[in-house]
């Protein structure tokens, strides 16, 4: 058996979303040369991929035992516990990885990403500067560490390193769509607008470009483009959760509550645990009158998640409007809840408070007293 040929043809069935036949493959070469490494490692990752993480972990414990490099199954297991949410596990096996071989710069870029995304922004910078260390020429360690500059608020230091990036790889539309969000930030919204449009030419297939380019638009105040830009985004991903949040919010701001109504009942269908995307929803009942259905929006989501705060104030301001006494907390206080801005170019409350501003203009005598 051409065992590489094997490799290869389960390689090409699994890039075609062809898992179960890619599997069949793979273990044939088990059992004509028994435990070997690489397949057992593929079908780790096929199985992960699909879902199945016993029997993935049971392919991880197998290859360990006899793969010559324990950090390669390490960093792929820890890939898994990524994709299974599991963040304090994936860290836990990134760094056994990088104590197994300091030496592999992508063992330290996917660490930061992990640590980026929990929201460990001090270790998340540690560990970039690692990366960089260990190969200083790798655009996306650049960006990588300057987005995380951003995020701590040292902005001047995240510019040179997005700068740096660009630099070092020009083709890298991610640096551009980085240094896009930051120009907003520092009020350069031409600057911000021209580095996103760089972004879409470099990576026309990616919505996260467009979605950038919407959100530079929009802090240019050219809305009828933000439209254009998100609209182009949920065509390549109908599923991409923020630009239909971003889409909704174009169309509120234009009053076109209805069309922000479908948006905002998409996003929350995308992401059923978003706060957001069901004060939004409830916000479009709100704004047209129609309190009981802004109620059972709300009802809804906190059936599920009863503790959120966020619906919770919505859906107090929606009680005391209906005039239901077992809704009697002050709404102004629950509004008043500090939430922080997302890093994405929306407020988090914007659509419902804007709602219940409009609904109180037009009846004067309701009280949240």
């Amino acid at each position: 058996m051409d065992l590489q040929a094997q490799f290869r043809r389960a390689e090409q069935l699994a890039r075609e979303g062809s898992f179960s036949e890619a599997s069949v493959v793979l273990e044939g070469v088990l059992t004509v040369a028994g435990e070997h490494p690489q397949a057992l490692l593929m079908l780790a990752n096929i199985r992960a991929h699909c879902g199945d993480l016993d029997s993935a972990f049971e392919y991880f414990d197998r290859c360990e035992a006899i793969a010559p490099d324990r950090s390669i199954v390490a960093f792929h297991r820890a890939r898994a516990f990524v994709h299974s949410g599991d963040l304090d596990r994936a860290v836990e096996q990134f760094e056994l990885a990088i104590a197994e071989n300091p030496t592999v710069p992508e063992y330290q870029q996917t660490l930061g990403g992990v640590l980026l995304r929990a929201g460990e922004l001090d270790k998340a910078l540690q560990v970039f500067s690692s990366a960089i260390k260990l190969n200083p020429g790798h655009a996306p360690a650049h960006s990588d560490r300057a987005l995380v500059l951003k995020r701590l608020g040292r902005l001047q230091e995240a510019l040179d390193g997005f700068e740096s990036a660009i630099r070092l790889n020009p083709q890298f539309a991610p640096a551009h769509a980085n240094l896009s969000e930051l120009y907003i930030e520092l009020g350069r919204t031409t600057d911000s607008v021209v580095c996103a449009r760089q972004a879409v030419a470099l990576a026309p297939s990616q919505p996260q470009s467009h979605l950038q380019l919407g959100i530079a638009l929009k802090a240019a105040e050219d809305t009828d483009g933000a439209l254009q830009a998100y609209r182009r985004a949920l065509e390549l991903d109908p599923d991409h959760y923020q630009a239909r949040i971003n889409l909704g919010n174009v169309h509120r701001d234009n009053g076109n509550w209805g069309d922000a109504r479908a948006a905002y009942e998409r996003a929350s269908q995308i992401q059923p645990a978003s706060a957001q995307a069901t004060a939004s929803y409830a916000a479009t009942f709100l704004v047209q009158d129609e309190l009981a259905e802004a109620a059972a929006v709300c009802d809804r989501f906190l059936a599920a998640y009863p503790q959120n705060g966020l619906v919770m104030a919505c859906r107090t301001v929606i009680g005391v409007a209906l005039g239901e006494d077992s809704w009697s907390a002050d709404p102004a206080a629950l509004l008043g809840i500090s939430h922080p801005r997302p890093p994405n170019g929306y407020q988090t409350i914007d659509a419902f408070n804007e709602a219940l501003s409009q609904y109180v203009e037009s009846h004067p005598s309701l009280s949240f007293a």
